[in-house]
């Protein structure tokens, strides 16, 4: 079980991707994505500047590669403490080595593509260098078979191991998307801000599963939830998902199919949330998630009702 840090630490990751995700919502609304089509850009890019030249919006757009820099980093932290609670101890070093090459691997890669910034238009496809593409694979293959031995081996919090290394991978994968979405809009549109925009809810996701995991009496709610319950749940869970692509669609591009795809899929979203709700009441089990869920889809509920009148 993992230590109260990082129970903590947890905590703080899925409140700091929250925080994330509404400055992504501030610079998409707002359309403040392209106000600078140089990426990459180092995490301390703003420092380097005049403050008296740049827009408002340019300033918004740097804020939020910083908070996304700023997150990896969290996330980074939290794989890292997870992978330490590692009992078998071949296993933890080895771990922890691979997530520090991959991790290594990523910030090589970043200075590899600024590099190219320097000399290269925006617009312009950027290419991995031999050297960051080999480190990358080295790194990415270390994470895998550590990661497969954990699994193995079946320690206990191999499965948080995993989630985390998926949540590192994940949010590498994340920046990449939004960095190349701002340095490619003008070859590709918007079809890369719809998989970033979607992708996004996946590693949130990730962050609120691993947080829920390091509770103490997580398995004890899972195992009094009914075969019922979790049908449904994992129903509700791909309705909603695909309701949330189909709101990037509706959002970044003009296609006749977002809009009518996002409001169908809305109301099956609620039917099956609910009808989920109602088997766990019966239960007895997590009524204080049950009552908070059906909270947040009542307001998110009045949230559309009013975007979609304004």
């Amino acid at each position: 079980m993992p230590g109260r840090w990082l129970r903590i630490w947890a905590n703080v990751t899925v409140a700091g991707t929250i925080v994330l995700l509404a400055l992504g919502t501030v610079v998409s609304s707002f359309r403040f994505g392209i106000e600078d089509q140089i990426w990459p850009t180092a995490p301390w890019h703003l420092a380097l500047i005049n403050w008296s030249e740049p827009s408002r919006g340019f300033l918004i757009e740097h804020a939020h590669r910083l908070a996304g820099w700023s997150m990896g980093g969290i996330m980074a932290v939290l794989a890292f403490g997870l992978w330490w609670t590692e009992t078998v101890s071949k296993l933890r070093w080895g771990g922890l080595a691979a997530l520090m090459g991959l991790t290594g691997a990523y910030l090589y890669l970043h200075r590899d593509l600024i590099q190219q910034t320097k000399t290269l238009a925006p617009g312009l496809p950027l290419s991995a260098s031999i050297t960051s593409s080999t480190l990358l694979v080295i790194g990415l293959a270390a994470v895998m078979l550590t990661s497969i031995a954990t699994a193995y081996r079946q320690s206990p919090g191999w499965s948080l191991r995993l989630l985390a290394v998926a949540l590192l991978i994940g949010v590498m994968i994340q920046g990449l998307l939004g960095g190349l979405r701002v340095h490619l809009d003008v070859m590709l549109g918007k079809s890369l801000s719809v998989i970033h925009a979607s992708f996004s809810q996946v590693v949130f996701g990730l962050t609120v599963i691993i947080a829920l995991l390091c509770q103490r009496d997580t398995n004890l709610r899972v195992a009094s939830v009914s075969a019922a319950a979790r049908v449904w749940s994992l129903t509700a869970i791909a309705v909603i998902y695909a309701q949330i692509v189909a709101g990037a669609v509706l959002r970044h591009t003009s296609s006749p199919f977002g809009p009518r795809l996002h409001l169908l899929l809305a109301f099956v979203g609620v039917v099956a949330i609910v009808v989920t709700c109602s088997q766990l009441w019966r239960a007895n089990s997590a009524r204080g998630w049950v009552v908070t869920s059906l909270a947040i889809v009542a307001g998110q509920l009045l949230l559309g009702v009013e975007s979609w009148l304004v």
